[in-house]
């Protein structure tokens, strides 16, 4: 089983809150590429053909819940099991 690091964790968050890789990257710090290669995995992780199916899956775990209401993703934490659906 694939487990979600936590910087996997906090772009799926900016994902979910509609950010752009671009703004994400830029927000985090990170490259563009790095981004990139964070959603492709997780896609691959939770088995998602796009961004949408993506945060769909994610939904049905606690990944996501607490923080959108906040719009403020949050940083390490804990790892999720990605096939735990």
């Amino acid at each position: 089983m694939a487990t979600v690091t936590s910087r996997e964790k906090e772009v799926l968050q900016w994902l979910s809150l509609g950010f752009s890789t671009k703004e994400i990257a830029h927000r985090m710090g990170i490259s563009f590429h790095t981004v990139e290669s964070h959603r492709k995995n997780l896609r691959f992780k939770f088995a998602a053909k796009n961004s949408t199916e993506l945060i769909m899956k994610a939904m049905k775990l606690p990944i996501l819940s607490p923080y959108l209401n906040s719009g403020i993703p949050s940083q390490g934490g804990t790892k999720y099991i990605a096939n735990d659906l």
